[in-house]
């Protein structure tokens, strides 16, 4: 009965673990192409089409500028990733444990590199989690 229930829960972690990481990827991937100014992943997020080019410029140097803080509020509001993460700095423990398991994601993963620069962004705040 008790590897039964061992097993149950594994299962049930890993599968928290797997929507987890898909959660956070679709954030990152949203939130990238509105930093590159993807006009219609901008109108399809906002629900209005034919936006303006000034509206294209606008979305993008919001998102192209966010901290982690404002990320991980954004992302909460529109994908619920504290649902995953207590804060900004889970989140951060997080993304580093992901990175430092494969290097590939850094390397060769647009997503994961877009998220260590809002990290960057953010590092004065964050040197302390080093």
């Amino acid at each position: 009965c008790e590897k039964k229930e061992y097993l149950v829960k594994r299962i049930l972690r890993e599968r928290y673990n797997e929507e987890n990481i898909h959660v956070l990827r679709n954030a990152i991937s949203t939130c990238l192409q509105m930093a590159r100014g993807e006009k219609e992943v901008i109108e399809a997020f906002i629900g209005v089409s034919n936006i303006s080019d000034e509206d294209v410029d606008e979305a993008r140097e919001i998102y192209s500028k966010l901290d982690i803080q404002e990320f991980f509020e954004w992302a909460s509001h529109h994908f619920a990733i504290d649902d995953f993460y207590e804060d900004e700095e889970d989140l951060i423990d997080h993304i580093k444990f992901i990175i430092s398991s494969d290097n590939i994601h850094l390397v060769n993963d647009k997503k994961y590199k877009f998220i260590t620069e809002i990290i960057g962004r953010s590092f004065p705040k964050y040197a302390h989690l080093g």
